[in-house]
């Protein structure tokens, strides 16, 4: 089954290491993503809060991805807009989709975000775990929302074509996403909080009010995320999916594995081993049609809406 993967740290970890994306030790490398069908990734650049100088790392790390695709152009390609996104599927390459996660990396200067879209960056997460200009994480306060910034940043996103990712984001950050962006937008990473009672993951009200404007969620592999009861992690992962499936139903769900930015579970470590997932829905009475919606049609369909 063919796999749109709206997150994972793999760049980070190159830009660190001296790792390539061709093959490498990390959970995600080109021959890894072949071998699990994955027909576009999506690449966040995560530059750590605590840095100087965000917005140059940014760039510094942007250009890193940008060597690594040129690179292995015979196989990967970076997608700037919707039509890309057909062209290079067409040719049997996989799309990759350059994201950040962490919005503080323009230092509260709106004219960046140009810069950054004509590099090609279609999603930005709007923040990580700090309290930045934009707003506040969930893991802090979720009764803090988006600043006047944060709003003026979501309104120049929607005008470029950058998707909002409120993964990470306060509860009242999320709604005030859902009221100030014209466009629908995903929780790139992010789980059913009624399942896993985790402050990262969306509460059923907010999962309604998302699927209501088209929004996608992609389901995160990360243990913290999923269950604390690691003898069940497959099951535990296919349970949040139906628990949003059934409340915010089957066109709001894909999948945002977090791969290089987590401890990966021995059951999960790989892009080939969410085979195991689809073969769990399929068990679980879930039609091709629909196992394709949450595997990448889904997301497909945000890029179109939003990517110009």
């Amino acid at each position: 089954m063919k796999i749109f993967d709206m997150h994972c740290d793999t760049i980070e970890k190159i830009y660190h290491t001296s790792s390539q994306l061709y093959q490498n030790d990390l959970a995600i490398d080109l021959n890894k993503l072949i071998k699990g069908q994955v027909i576009g990734q999506c690449f966040a650049i995560f530059v750590p809060f605590n840095l100087n100088n965000l917005y140059n790392t940014c760039l510094d790390m942007i250009n890193t991805f940008k060597k690594e695709i040129n690179k292995n152009s015979n196989l990967i390609e970076q997608a700037f807009n919707y039509q890309d996104i057909l062209e290079i599927n067409k040719k049997s390459k996989i799309v990759a989709i350059l994201t950040i996660e962490e919005g503080n990396v323009i230092e509260n200067d709106l004219s960046r975000l140009q810069y950054l879209y004509d590099l090609g960056v279609r999603m930005i997460t709007l923040t990580w775990n700090y309290k930045n200009n934009i707003g506040c994480p969930s893991i802090i306060n979720q009764e803090k929302g988006l600043t006047k910034f944060g709003i003026k940043m979501i309104q120049e996103m929607n005008r470029l074509g950058i998707i909002i990712d409120v993964s990470h984001l306060s509860d009242k950050g999320v709604e005030d996403v859902l009221k100030y962006s014209s466009k629908p937008f995903v929780a790139s990473h992010s789980n059913a909080r009624t399942i896993c009672n985790h402050p990262r993951n969306l509460s059923d009200k907010l999962i309604k009010k998302l699927a209501k404007r088209k929004c996608v969620i992609g389901i995160n592999f990360y243990q913290n995320f999923v269950t604390k009861d690691k003898d069940n992690y497959i099951d535990k992962i296919v349970e949040h999916i139906l628990h949003i499936v059934s409340i915010g139903g089957i066109d709001c769900v894909g999948f945002g594995s977090d791969f290089d930015g987590m401890d990966a579970n021995k059951e999960l470590q790989h892009p080939e081993d969410v085979n195991k997932i689809i073969n769990k829905l399929i068990s679980k009475g879930f039609s091709n049609e629909d196992i394709e919606k949450i595997c990448y049609k889904n997301v497909l369909r945000i890029f179109k809406e939003n990517m110009k």
